[in-house]
C-alpha cells in the first residue's frame, strides 16, 4: 500500500504535460553550442537571467491562480481537463491498480524485449553512420504526448533537414532566431488572448492552446 501511495503522490511528475520542466530546461541548455564554455555562453546570452526570473514568477503565478480559481469558484464548475480529467486521473488509476492488479510476467517480458531492441538500435547507430533511426524512439513512440506532438516534430525535423542540406551549419545558425521568434510569438499571442478573456470574458474564456 505504501508503494501505491508513493506512486499516487509522484504521478503528476510524469503524466502532466504542464509539469515536465526537465524537458524544457534540457532544450534551453541545448541552444548553447556544445564546444563553447558555459561561462562564455552565459555572457553571450544576457537574456538568460531574465528568462530564469520570468520562469520562476510565471510558475508561481500559475500555481497561485489555479488554486485561487479552485477555491474561489470551485474547480468542478470549470469544464476543462486541468480541473477535471487531470485531477481525477491519479486517483482513478490508483483505484484500478488496487482493485484489479496485474501479474508481473507481461511487463517483465516487454521490458526484456525493449532492452534488447534498445541495445540493437544503439549498436546500429554507433556502427553505421547512415543508420537513420534513433533508439530513443522506442521509449517514447507510444506515449500520449508524442502521439499529439508528432506532427510538430515532423515539421521541425523536415525544416532542420532541408536547412542543413541547403546551407549547412551556417544557414542553420541563421535560422535559429526565426524559430525562437515563432515560440515567442506563440506565447505572446496566448498572453494577449488571456488578457482579453480576463477583461471582457471573465470566467468564460476561450481555448487557445489545446492542453
Amino acid at each position: 500500500m505504501w508503494t501505491d501511495y508513493e506512486g499516487l503522490i509522484t504521478y503528476w511528475k510524469f503524466t502532466n504535460i504542464k509539469s515536465l520542466f526537465l524537458v524544457t530546461m534540457d532544450h534551453a541548455a541545448a541552444i548553447s553550442p556544445p564546444d563553447q564554455p558555459q561561462s562564455d555562453a552565459i555572457r553571450r546570452r544576457p537574456l538568460a537571467p531574465i528568462i530564469a526570473i520570468a520562469l520562476t514568477l510565471t510558475t508561481g503565478l500559475a500555481i497561485w491562480y489555479t488554486m485561487h480559481l479552485g477555491y474561489t469558484w470551485g474547480g468542478y464548475n470549470f469544464d476543462g481537463w486541468v480541473f477535471r480529467g487531470a485531477a481525477q486521473e491519479p486517483y482513478l488509476s490508483l483505484d484500478k491498480w488496487l482493485t484489479d492488479p496485474k501479474a508481473a510476467e507481461a511487463p517483465l517480458s516487454f521490458a526484456g524485449v525493449g532492452a534488447a531492441l534498445m541495445a540493437l538500435f544503439t549498436a546500429l547507430r554507433y556502427l553505421f553512420v547512415w543508420w537513420p533511426l534513433h533508439p530513443i524512439g522506442l521509449a517514447v513512440c507510444f506515449s500520449y504526448h508524442i502521439s499529439h506532438s508528432f506532427l510538430s516534430f515532423l515539421i521541425a525535423w523536415t525544416a532542420k533537414t532541408l536547412v542543413l542540406k541547403i546551407g549547412g551549419i551556417g544557414l542553420y545558425r541563421q535560422f535559429v532566431p526565426l524559430f525562437l521568434g515563432i515560440l515567442v510569438g506563440s506565447f505572446t499571442g496566448g498572453a494577449i488572448c488571456f488578457g482579453i478573456d480576463y477583461v471582457w470574458f471573465p470566467l468564460e474564456g476561450h481555448t487557445v492552446f489545446y492542453r
